[in-house]
Formats: C-alpha cells, sequence, structure tokens
C-alpha cells in the first residue's frame, strides 16, 4: 500500500476517475480464495485515494511544521528513506493538538500551502511521504523530534527544498488491510476461509448437538440476561454464535451484521461475555485500535454489570487476569476501566508489586516486623520523636497508625494481584 501511495502525484489523488474503469461490482460467489482477496484490491485502493483527496481538499487547516532540517538516510530498492527534524511542540493548526504516528501520510512542500493549486504552481517542489518511525532526544537544550519517513522523491536533491510537513491521514488501518489480501498461497492457512467461501459450507447447519437451548449451563446464562437492556436481536445474534461455538463438529464462521447504531459492538461484546463464563479462551481482532477498545469496552461494561446484580457492591469484577488489551496506546484512547486490562499498564502494576525493594514480599515483612517488634519499634520512635522535640504519640497510638498503613498498603497490593494475576 505504501508503494502505490507514495507512486501517486497531487494530479492522481484529485483525478475522481482515475480507477473509475478498474473497480468492479464485488461478485457475490467466488471461484478461489485469491479471487475473493483480489475482488476487494482496488476498492481499497480508491478507497484510500479517495481519503487523501478529501484531506487535501481541506489542506489549508491541516497540521502543519517547519522543517528544521531534512537529509536522505537511506536509499534502497524498496525506496527513499530520509531522516527530517522538527520541534516537539512545533505542529501548529489542526481541531486537536497533533502527534505524528507511524503510518502517518503527510506533504513535504517548499512551502506552507493554502489549496491544492499552490503545490501544483510552477517552482514548487512537494513530495508525498509516509512516516516509518519517530523518535525524540534534546538537541541544545530544546527537544526534537526525528523522523525516518520514505519519500516519493527520486531526486534527493529536491528533497532538501521542502520546508514545510502537512499531515494528511493515517494510512495505516488500510495497509494492515492490505497486508492481509496480499494471497501468498501455501504459507498461509486458508483453511476456515475456504470452508466459509464454500457453496456447501454456506448450505451447512449446525447439528441439534451444538444448540444452546439442550445446554443447561448457557440456558442459565441467558436468565441472566433478563437484567440488562439487549433487544432480540442481539440475543438471538448471541445465541447463534454461541451454538457454533458449542458444536464439535466442525470449524465454522457466523456474521453478525447490521446498519451502523444497530448494536453490534455491543453484541460482540455480550458475545466474549458468554465465552468467558463458559471459560472458552477467545481472542477479538479489528482494523482499528479504536474498535478494539470498544468492544473490550463493552465487555467491561457487562463485567461490572452482572458483578454488581450478584451482589458485589463495589461494581467490580474479582478479577480480570483473563482479559487482556494490548494494541497502540496512542490511538487507542486508553482511558476509565481501559487502564486496568490495557497490557502495558498492567505490568506497570505487576512490577510494582513483585518490586523486590518496596513490593508485596516486602510490604509483608514490614508488617511482621511491626508485630514481632512493635515494643522496639516504639522506643526507636520515642527517641526520635524527642530528640527533634516531637510530640510523641502513645503506645496504643503508634501502633494503631503504623498498622493502618501498612495495612492500606498490603490492600492495595493483595487487590492488584486478585485483580490482574494470571
Amino acid at each position: 500500500m505504501d508503494e502505490i501511495v507514495l507512486s501517486w502525484k497531487i494530479e492522481d489523488i484529485c483525478d475522481q476517475n482515475l480507477y473509475k474503469h478498474k473497480v468492479k461490482k464485488i461478485p457475490s460467489e467466488f471461484l478461489s480464495v485469491n479471487e475473493y482477496l483480489e475482488s476487494y484490491t482496488l476498492p481499497l485502493i480508491e478507497e484510500t485515494r479517495a481519503e487523501l483527496f478529501s484531506c487535501l481538499e481541506a489542506i489549508s487547516k491541516a497540521p502543519y511544521v517547519k522543517i528544521q532540517r531534512i537529509a536522505l538516510c537511506n536509499n534502497t530498492k524498496f525506496g527513499l528513506f530520509c531522516n527530517m527534524n522538527i520541534l516537539a511542540d512545533g505542529f501548529v493548526g489542526g481541531t486537536e493538538v497533533y502527534e505524528p504516528k507511524n503510518g502517518d501520510a503527510f506533504i513535504l512542500s517548499s512551502l506552507k500551502p493554502d489549496s491544492t493549486e499552490d503545490l501544483l504552481e510552477y517552482g514548487v517542489t512537494y513530495c508525498l511521504a509516509i512516516v516509518k518511525k519517530v523518535l525524540e532526544f534534546e538537541l541544545d537544550e530544546v527537544m526534537v523530534k526525528q523522523f525516518t519517513m520514505s519519500v516519493s522523491l527520486t531526486d534527493s536533491s529536491a528533497i532538501k527544498r521542502c520546508t514545510c510537513a502537512l499531515y494528511l491521514t493515517s494510512i495505516v488501518t488500510n495497509s494492515r488491510i492490505w497486508k492481509a489480501l496480499q494471497y501468498s498461497g501455501a504459507d498461509q492457512n486458508f483453511t476456515l476461509l475456504k470452508k466459509f467461501l464454500s457453496r456447501n459450507q454456506m448450505e451447512y447447519s449446525i447439528s441439534d448437538k451444538g444448540q444452546e437451548h439442550d445446554n443447561p449451563e448457557i440456558t442459565k446464562l441467558l436468565e441472566q440476561l433478563q437484567s440488562i437492556d439487549i433487544n432480540q436481536s442481539q440475543l438471538e445474534a448471541a445465541k447463534s454464535t454461541l451454538s457454533a461455538v458449542r458444536c464439535n463438529n466442525s470449524s465454522s464462521v457466523k456474521l453478525v451484521w447490521g446498519p451502523p447504531g444497530s448494536g453490534k459492538t455491543k453484541t460482540i461484546g455480550l458475545i466474549l461475555w458468554f465465552l468467558k463464563q463458559l471459560q472458552i479462551r477467545t481472542i477479538t481482532c479489528a482494523p482499528t485500535n479504536f474498535a478494539v477498545g470498544g468492544v473490550c469496552s463493552r465487555l467491561l461494561n457487562l463485567l461490572k454489570s452482572f458483578n454488581w446484580h450478584n451482589g458485589n457492591s463495589d461494581g467490580y469484577p474479582l478479577c480480570l487476569a483473563d482479559v487482556v488489551l494490548f494494541g497502540s496506546r496512542g490511538r487507542m484512547d486508553i482511558v476509565g476501566d481501559l487502564r486496568g486490562v490495557f497490557l502495558d499498564s498492567r505490568i506497570c502494576l505487576l512490577e510494582n508489586c513483585f518490586s523486590s525493594l518496596n513490593g508485596w514480599s516486602c510490604a509483608v515483612n514490614s508488617m511482621i516486623g511491626l508485630l514481632e517488634d512493635c515494643v522496639l519499634l516504639y522506643d526507636v520512635f520515642v527517641e526520635s520523636s524527642t530528640e527533634y522535640n516531637k510530640v510523641t504519640l502513645g503506645f496504643g497510638d503508634f501502633l494503631r497508625k503504623q498498622f493502618m498503613e501498612l495495612k492500606e498498603n498490603l490492600n492495595g497490593f493483595f487487590t492488584t494481584l486478585f485483580i490482574h494475576l494470571p
């Protein structure tokens, strides 16, 4: 995808007919997996072009920055790469504060354009660029960001004439989809996909052994759903998926579909809750980090809701160790309950618990030391207080104060371990 985007000129992006005669209607039947995957290739390219065109139309409002230094760093058969230095807080414009990330598409130019036509004027140098790596360091007591970018120019001397970098959009999601569409033959496992595309498989019906009404465990879980707000179509979608999961006949695919706002994300969260109660390990994937975070939020809300109805007044599950969220923190918007299950955050919490200097074992030893040597510790406290003319607590008050501080510390550690330790 990167190579295709970098091969475009402004005229190509603005050409609404560039792929008009190449993009065909996606058929309802396919002769092979290869044909199925290829049918989505050109529509994805056209979608990317259209998104870039939309950004070019609003280029006057795009976040931009003055380039401090730009230089060629590598020229390979895969393209031209350059390093670009900017001030860490140098981006201006746009409706929100912009932080560059891998996969972001830029326009590098010799001027700050107010419109697309400005880039096409005689003497103006521009090129498309895609961020590959972002570093931040201090230079002359000023924080500087350095980008490694792949660029479309073949003339390396033209790069140095670019003085302005304008952010267009992120193509990282489309790049991932593009990678998934690249059929590479025997090294890929398409067994499930081939079954899904097979006419015989489409006519296949799950045997009665997999039906939810024959499973008392699922029936009990369905009864619990009376306490939450879900509609019948969401419930039927969840039951249908569970039937496929519980059926041991073969692998299968279930489609949960509907227009925007019909509750697909909520339905997926409901299915994940079911599978968790049945102790079935599940991995959930999506083209965007934001979508994964949305599904995880739905699941956590369900867990908290059922935990509340089961009599736990704090409204939080006793254990979330088997719920793990991972992805890009910057793109996923990790806030609220998501912090508790985000992999990086969980690692930090558990690292603190198992620290050899001030972790849970140190807290336990401190509590044991207080209970065994409280008189000695009180004598040390009295001597220290007398030396600095401080008001001395009585023995009972001292012991109570120290005990409550250590108890609170231990409670924090054990709560973290109960919730987050796998």
